[in-house]
Parts: C-alpha cells; sequence; structure tokens
C-alpha cells in the first residue's frame, strides 16, 4: 500500500530527474549513480553507524575525483 507521500516524492524525483537532464546534459545526468553510491556511503556511516573497508573509501574518493574532472571539463566546452 503506497502513501501519498511515496506518491508524492517519486512524482517529484521523476520531475527532478528529466529537469536535470535539460539542465545538465546526458554526460551529467549519467554520473548521478556514481554520487549518489557516495553519498549512500558517507549517510550510512553517519546515520547508521555503517563500516566500510579502507579500500571502499579509495575507491569512493576515486569515483568522486572521476566525477570532478568529467563535469569540469564538459563545463570547459560550453
Amino acid at each position: 500500500q503506497r502513501s501519498a507521500a511515496q506518491v508524492a516524492s517519486a512524482s517529484a524525483m521523476f520531475a527532478f530527474f528529466f529537469r536535470l537532464q535539460a539542465v545538465g546534459g546526458p554526460v551529467y545526468l549519467s554520473q548521478i549513480g556514481y554520487v549518489a553510491a557516495a553519498v549512500g556511503l558517507f549517510a550510512g556511516t553517519l546515520f547508521l553507524g555503517e563500516r566500510y573497508q579502507l579500500l571502499t573509501w579509495a575507491g569512493a574518493i576515486i569515483i568522486t575525483a572521476g566525477v570532478f574532472i568529467t563535469t569540469k571539463a564538459q563545463s570547459q566546452k560550453t
């Protein structure tokens, strides 16, 4: 059974997704999964007390650096 809050948040996310694609373009939008994974690691540690191995954090840092490099390169093209 779905609540009105679930429907509202899913609808807002759907609209936000396409707005983000219109503003940032497909390359920018394709990176959202990587950003979500890094945010999930941080949030899990902060709010749920989860622990991750050092190699996991190193991977998150490398992915985050790649997202920043790609975003910077894309913004310099325009």
